[in-house]
C-alpha cells in the first residue's frame, strides 16, 4: 500500500511541476506577445465568421497565427492563451467573392492611404493572384478574393504598415455553377464571353447603382428584373462631382455609397449580372483634381479594389475626356487598372476622337450615339484581338435627338448589334435624372421604376437566348459576311468561315437610323456549297416559321412574312 501511495505521490508531483510548466510557457507567450506590435486586431465576429471561433468564445479577442499547418491562437484575456480546435478552412463557390477582413489599432495618418495587398495562390497550379485590398472603416482593411479555379487556396498579407502585413490564411473553393468572368475569348477574342459559359452579347441599360438612394429589396427587385429579361450590365459613371468621396480634400472616400455599392455587386453576381463603370464624365461633372495627383491615384486603386473581386465588371475611363485628360493619361490610367487588377477584366476609355485607343486595352470602347449599322460594323475590328462595346447608350422613347430611339429601333439595334459581329450596347431613359443632385444630370433609368421605364425589355429579352438556340459555339467564329448578301437594301449577314451557320437580318422599314425596304433577300450563296434548313425568326414574338431547304449555290431570294425587321437562319443539313 505505501508503495503505490509513493507512486501516487511522484505523480502527483509530476503533475503539477507539468502544469506549472505549461502555466510558465503559456505567460511568456503571452507576455512576449504584448511586448511585441500586434500584428492583427480583430473581433469575434470576424474570427466567427472565419470558422476560428465557437459560440462560447466571447468579447475581445487578438488573432496572432493562422497558415495551413498551424492552429489559430487567441487569447480571450490578457492572462491566457485559447487553441481553437475546429481549423478546417472555410468555404467558398468557385468565382464568388470572399472578403477577407484585418484589424488594426496601429494607424498613423490617413487610413485610406495605407495599403494592403494579399497574395493568394493555389496549392495545386500555383496560380498566384496579387489582389490589392481597401479601407472600410472602424481601422478595418479588406481584400476581396474571387478564386479562379477549384482546390485550396492559402493567401499571405502585405503592407507597409507591420500590423497589416504577414498575416496568412486559407479557402476552400468549391464548383459553384456561376458563369464566371465576362471579358474576350480566349480563342475567338473578338466575341464576349463568360469564362464558364456562353458567348454573349453584353445588354446594358444606364442606372447609377453608385449614387442612386433606393432601399434593399427594390434594388433586388431591379436586378430580378433584369435577370429576367436577359439584360446583363449596368452601366452608369462613378465619381461625377467626386461624389465618390467623403471629403477630396482630405482624401477620404465615402464609405457608405462604396458599401452600398459592394452590397449591389453581391447581389448582382448572385443572378449573373455586373456593371460597367465609367470612372468620369465630362462637362460640368468633371472630377476637382488634376491628373495624376493624390486624389486620382486614391480613386483609382479604390475603385479596383472594391470591384475586381467580382466576375462581371467593366472599366473604362469615362466620356470625353478629352476636355481635361490627354491621351498620355488615358494610357498611364489603363497601366494602373492593369498592375492592380490580376484577374484582367476588360478596360478601355471612350476618348474623343472614337474610338479610345487606349494602349494596352482589352476592348474597344466606342461612342456611337445612333445605331446606324454602318458605325456598327466600322466598330468591330477583326483581327484586332479584342470585343467592342458602345458606350454612348442609345435613348428610349427620345424624339429629335442624336440618341433618340424608339422601342421598335432598340429592338433593330440590338440585331444590329448582333450581326455586326456581337457588339455590347445599353440603353438609356429619354429624361434627365440627377442622383445625390449631380451637376451633369442624364438619361438614368430609375432603380425603382426600371420596369416601367423601359419599353423594349421583352425584345431584348430574346436577343441572347437565340444566339444559345440557334447559333450555339458556332456562334464563336461568325462574322460578318457581306459577300452574302445585297446590303443596300437593308439586308446583312453574319457567317462563320465553313458556312454551318449563315444569320441574315432584314431591317425591314421604318427605322429611324437605317434605311431598309421591307422586300425579299437574295442570298448570295455561290461557292458555299451543301443544303441547308432555313428558319424566319420573328424579333418580335420569338416565333419561327420554316423557310424550306436549299442549296448553298446561286442566288435564292426569300420573300420575309412581312415589311418588318425579321432574321432568317440557314443551318447546314
Amino acid at each position: 500500500m505505501q508503495h503505490y501511495m509513493a507512486r501516487f505521490f511522484v505523480l502527483l508531483v509530476l503533475v503539477t511541476l507539468l502544469i506549472g510548466r505549461q502555466q510558465k510557457v503559456a505567460n511568456v507567450m503571452q507576455q512576449e506577445l504584448d511586448n511585441t506590435e500586434v500584428p492583427n486586431d480583430v473581433y469575434k465576429d470576424d474570427l466567427a465568421i472565419q470558422g476560428a471561433l465557437t459560440p462560447k468564445h466571447t468579447d475581445y479577442v487578438r488573432q496572432f497565427a493562422f497558415n495551413p499547418d498551424e492552429k489559430w491562437v487567441i487569447s480571450t484575456s490578457r492572462d491566457k492563451i485559447v487553441e481553437v480546435e475546429d481549423l478546417s478552412p472555410y468555404t467558398v463557390g468557385k468565382w464568388y467573392r470572399k472578403v477577407f477582413s484585418f484589424k488594426t489599432r496601429n494607424v498613423n495618418g490617413n487610413p485610406f492611404e495605407i495599403e494592403i495587398s494579399a497574395t493568394f495562390t493555389h496549392t495545386d497550379s500555383g496560380t498566384e493572384l496579387i489582389l490589392p485590398g481597401y479601407y472600410d472603416g472602424n481601422n478595418i482593411w479588406k481584400v476581396g478574393f474571387m478564386p479562379t479555379k477549384v482546390g485550396i487556396w492559402t493567401y499571405k498579407t502585405s503592407s507597409p504598415n507591420k500590423s497589416l502585413s504577414s498575416h496568412t490564411g486559407m479557402v476552400k473553393v468549391v464548383a459553384s455553377g456561376h458563369k464566371g468572368l465576362l471579358a474576350k475569348d480566349s480563342t475567338y477574342p473578338d466575341k464576349w464571353r463568360y469564362a464558364d459559359g456562353p458567348y454573349i452579347v453584353p445588354i446594358g441599360v444606364f442606372v447609377n447603382a453608385m449614387l442612386e438612394d433606393a432601399a434593399l429589396p427594390t434594388f433586388i427587385a431591379m436586378a430580378d428584373f433584369l435577370k429576367n429579361n436577359n439584360l446583363h450590365l449596368l452601366n452608369f459613371r462613378l465619381s461625377e462631382n467626386d461624389r465618390a468621396f467623403e471629403n477630396v480634400g482630405n482624401n477620404t472616400m465615402h464609405l457608405a455609397r462604396w458599401q452600398r455599392l459592394e452590397q449591389r455587386m453581391e447581389i448582382l453576381t448572385e443572378r449573373g449580372l455586373g456593371v460597367d463603370v465609367m470612372l468620369y464624365t465630362d462637362d460640368s461633372g468633371r472630377p476637382s483634381f488634376g491628373p495624376r495627383s493624390a486624389e486620382e491615384k486614391l480613386l483609382i486603386r479604390y475603385t479596383v479594389a472594391r470591384l475586381c473581386g467580382f466576375p462581371s465588371v467593366m472599366f473604362n475611363s469615362g466620356i470625353d475626356l478629352v476636355e481635361y485628360r490627354d491621351q498620355e493619361w488615358v494610357n498611364w490610367y489603363g497601366a494602373q487598372v492593369s498592375a492592380l487588377d490580376p484577374y484582367d477584366h476588360p478596360i478601355s476609355s471612350r476618348y474623343n476622337p472614337y474610338p479610345g485607343k487606349m494602349q494596352g486595352q482589352t476592348y474597344n470602347s466606342v461612342g456611337n450615339r445612333n445605331s446606324k449599322i454602318s458605325d456598327l460594323l466600322n466598330a468591330y475590328v477583326l483581327g484586332d484581338g479584342i470585343p467592342t462595346a458602345n458606350n454612348d447608350n442609345w435613348s428610349e422613347d427620345l424624339k429629335n435627338n442624336i440618341n433618340g430611339h424608339t422601342p421598335d429601333d432598340i429592338r433593330r439595334a440590338a440585331w444590329k448589334a448582333t450581326i455586326a459581329g456581337g457588339i455590347a450596347f445599353h440603353v438609356r431613359h429619354n429624361t434627365n435624372f440627377c442622383p445625390t443632385g449631380i451637376t451633369e444630370c442624364d438619361r438614368y433609368f430609375h432603380i425603382a421604376s426600371l420596369h416601367t421605364e423601359l419599353d423594349s425589355e421583352q425584345w431584348l429579352a430574346r436577343v441572347n437566348p437565340f444566339i444559345h438556340q440557334h447559333l450555339g459555339s458556332v456562334f464563336a467564329s461568325m462574322i460578318p459576311s457581306p459577300n452574302l448578301v445585297d446590303e443596300e437594301l437593308g439586308k446583312f449577314a453574319l457567317a462563320d468561315p465553313a458556312y454551318n451557320r449563315i444569320l441574315y437580318f432584314l431591317l425591314g422599314q421604318g427605322d429611324s437610323w437605317d434605311g431598309g425596304d421591307g422586300g425579299p433577300i437574295v442570298m448570295k450563296l455561290d461557292g458555299v456549297g451543301g443544303s441547308f434548313e432555313a428558319t424566319w425568326f420573328d424579333p418580335r414574338t420569338g416565333e419561327l416559321k420554316a423557310a424550306g431547304t436549299h442549296l448553298g449555290s446561286g442566288n435564292i431570294a426569300l420573300v420575309p412574312p412581312n415589311a418588318q425587321d425579321w432574321l432568317l437562319v440557314l443551318k447546314r443539313l
